[in-house]
């Protein structure tokens, strides 16, 4: 009656607060062989998307023991294994079965590269999750579940759009409250899924009063295995195994082969490498608007790739503007390098350049029909056109004539500047029946290693008819830019001037010091109303003669180091190459430079 009961409960449970968390769908069908354990299923459970750049262990000591012969390596029976399971600190009762034996094995002597990296990357997420897991009172090797789904890749994502660390799919994680748009998604956020994850499972348990049952759910969705419970007539996961889809009869043993892993890796000469990122060094920083990942490591001295593998949830490389601000996770030394530059946060090129800035102070308020432009009158109120005054002609109206006009109710020049912008775009390559991968790649002028590189879960080799390859392409775009032309007037005969065109990331402050002059006079020079500028623009330099010809023999200035300052950081700051910097300093690149300190950075 109890296990009816049960059965019941959970059914209704299922129904009124589960509905989205069956999105998960399988390819793997029950049958004559569904019990036994498929490799090539569990290379696909257990190595989702993992990239190794993350982290790496190429240190000798490490790479000696990841290649030891198995012969050399301890060889446990099956009853050894069993009552050194049993030995393992768990909440979870872990039960020995010939499966969990053989998965033990196929992670201690074949994979050991695969579990090596695994130690490594336990050291950045594992104190996260414990201390998620401690303060919800759930069991601490609940953790080695995110090495089982996605291999402690917070960008993992599997074949189905299961997402992240802790592998949510998009209805679920929605259904949990857990934020996902363009930008930004919550998935693979570290701190934001582990939260989540820990909550989902706590649910889990809590219908089913079993971990197996809740893991298997997990994996499976409660409706699967509510149907396995009903078909097999049974109320614990190894009843039940037989009648799961078959990625979750390998689960809950390829989860309990994994605990045993991390407790005795040692024991079969196991150990990490070096994770390239260290979170107990990291710290948060609220950025309050909209800011690109490139800028941020370009003032703080680092690079982009870097703030990425920080901050995976980030989808496109872009902080959101919030409300509230926005925290990013940033290594405690590059965050004081970026609180130094707070200033120069509005700045950021790759946000803040609109292809086209209106004239400052002068009013103008076009109606824009079939290319047609005309002002309205003074007496016109705002948003309204007084039709008296409009010449009822169907003639366009040349660019030439606008800029004339604009021309000549501001006293400045202004001309048209076509910018070439690149940019990717995503297309996507159906596959028809007898094509293969070499033309596929040949139709696009693309290499079959990028190829591969897109489309990392495709079998190149088998292509399936129907199915659909990524191509990404790099188109230019021209988009015409209204800039003012720089003022010319008040040039003396001892004054030399100097035409700079901007350069992608290039400000104003950059100019001020790379040519010694002021902001103002830079502003009065080029007619500029502020600091904004624009990729390709032309800003004119006025300097003495005279000073320009001791420039010449000096050809440097002086810049003096704040605390945390490098010769990266200063190339980033005046856009000069590290190596010119090297050579005119004699400084090694990754020296980091005394409060102080002078270095010398070329005037031209």
């Amino acid at each position: 009656m109890k296990f009816i009961y049960l059965i019941i409960t959970s059914f209704v449970f299922y129904n009124s607060n589960f509905a989205q968390l069956d999105s998960r769908k399988f390819t793997y069908d029950s049958g004559p062989n569904a019990g036994t354990l498929n490799y090539e299923m569990l290379e696909d459970l257990t190595s989702k998307m993992f990239e190794k750049n993350v982290a790496y262990f190429n240190e000798e000591q490490v790479e000696h023991f990841i290649n030891m012969n198995v012969n050399d390596l301890p060889q446990y029976s099956d009853e050894e294994l069993h009552k050194r399971l049993l030995a393992i600190p768990t909440t979870i009762p872990l039960k020995f079965t010939p499966q969990v034996g053989e998965l033990i094995r196929y992670f201690a002597y074949k994979k050991r590269a695969y579990t090596t990296r695994m130690l490594t990357m336990s050291q950045v997420y594992f104190p996260i999750f414990e201390e998620a897991l401690e303060e919800a009172d759930l069991p601490l090797e609940l953790k080695c579940l995110s090495v089982i789904e996605s291999a402690l890749n917070p960008l993992a994502k599997s074949r189905v759009g299961a997402t992240g660390l802790w592998q949510f799919m998009h209805g679920t994680a929605k259904y949990e409250g857990m934020e996902i748009n363009t930008l930004y998604d919550s998935r693979s956020d570290i701190y934001i899924s582990t939260e989540h994850a820990v909550k989902f499972l706590k649910k889990l348990h809590n219908l089913y009063g079993d971990w197996f049952l809740a893991l298997a759910s997990y994996n499976a969705g409660p409706g699967n295995v509510n149907k396995a419970i009903k078909r097999s007539g049974g109320y614990d996961f190894w009843t039940i195994k037989s009648a799961l889809p078959r990625e979750t009869q390998n689960y809950v043993p390829s989860f309990i082969a994994m605990v045993y892993m991390m407790y005795y890796a040692k024991d079969y000469q196991l150990y990490p490498g070096t994770p390239k990122i260290n979170i107990k060094d990291a710290t948060f920083y609220k950025i309050n608007e909209k800011q690109s990942l490139k800028y941020l490591a370009e003032l703080s001295g680092t690079d982009e790739e870097t703030l990425k593998i920080y901050n995976p949830a980030l989808k496109k490389g872009i902080v959101p503007k919030t409300d509230e601000g926005f925290s990013i996770l940033l290594p405690r030394q590059i965050a004081f390098n970026l609180d130094k530059k707070v200033d120069l946060l509005a700045q950021d090129p790759y946000i803040y350049n609109p292809a086209y800035i209106p004239p400052p102070t002068i009013p103008i308020e076009p109606i824009i029909a079939n290319e047609t432009l005309a002002e309205s009158s003074e007496s016109t109120k705002p948003n309204e056109v007084n039709h008296d005054n409009v010449e009822q002609k169907n003639e366009p109206v040349k660019v030439s004539s606008i800029i004339s006009n604009i021309n000549s109710k501001s006293n400045k020049e202004f001309k048209i500047v076509k910018i070439v912008e690149t940019k990717k775009v995503i297309d996507y390559h159906k596959i028809r029946k007898g094509e293969n991968a070499t033309e596929i790649a040949r139709k696009y002028q693309i290499s079959l290693a990028d190829l591969s590189d897109w489309n990392k879960k495709a079998n190149l080799k088998k292509l399936l008819v129907g199915s659909k390859l990524k191509i990404e392409k790099t188109i230019k775009e021209v988009k015409p830019q209204l800039m003012p032309v720089p003022n010319k007037s008040n040039l003396s005969d001892e004054d030399e001037e100097i035409v700079h065109k901007l350069k992608r990331g290039e400000t104003l402050l950059q100019l001020t010091r790379k040519y010694n002059v002021t902001l103002n006079d830079l502003r009065a020079w080029n007619s500029l109303e502020d600091d904004n500028v624009l990729i390709g623009q032309e800003i004119v330099i006025k300097t003495n003669k005279n000073k320009l010809e001791s420039n010449n023999l000096q050809q440097y200035f002086i810049h003096i180091a704040k605390g945390g300052d490098t010769l990266q950081s200063a190339s980033n700051l005046y856009n000069v190459p590290v190596e010119t910097l090297k050579k005119l300093n004699n400084i090694p690149e990754n020296v980091p430079l005394k409060e102080g300190e002078k270095i010398k950075i070329p005037s031209s």
